[in-house]
């Protein structure tokens, strides 16, 4: 299991199944160029974690400064492939979200998601993780 961050418009097409999973609007001739002109404006970074070859989740993810709480990492995206759920790899895929902040040496990193997709296609509360802190998913410590 190996997350990489996907650069190339090939690594960032490899995403596009996962990603739809979670943002069903999104149409595939369109992907690579939005997520290459939130990269270019937004400073938008996308992870990959790909196991057997395959993408198993995706974490889309910006650092940015804000007047409330300093610097913090502010997750767009965390979905984890709907047919290989509950193996881990959205909690990886978090992970690398945490270690990015920890990396850094932000003081004040938080990661702050809309939602997290459960298993069971409910909704978990907000992931977040604050300095000090570890990645929470649903409640559940990463």
């Amino acid at each position: 299991m190996i997350i990489q961050h996907a650069e190339t418009d090939e690594q960032i097409a490899a995403t596009y199944e996962v990603m739809r999973q979670l943002r069903p609007h999104l149409v595939r001739e369109d992907y690579v160029p939005a997520v290459r002109a939130l990269m270019a404006s937004e400073g938008f970074r996308l992870a990959a974690l790909i196991d057997e070859g395959a993408v198993r989740a995706v974490a889309g993810y910006r650092v940015m400064t804000m007047l409330y709480g300093g610097r913090l990492l502010y997750m767009d995206d965390l979905v984890a492939d709907e047919t290989v759920r509950s193996r881990g790899y959205g909690r990886a895929a978090a992970g690398l979200a945490e270690g990015r902040g920890a990396a850094a040496r932000k003081t004040n990193v938080r990661i702050l998601s809309e939602r997290f997709v459960q298993p069971s296609g409910g909704r978990a509360p907000s992931l977040r993780a604050a300095q000090g802190g570890g990645v929470t998913l649903g409640g559940v410590a990463a």
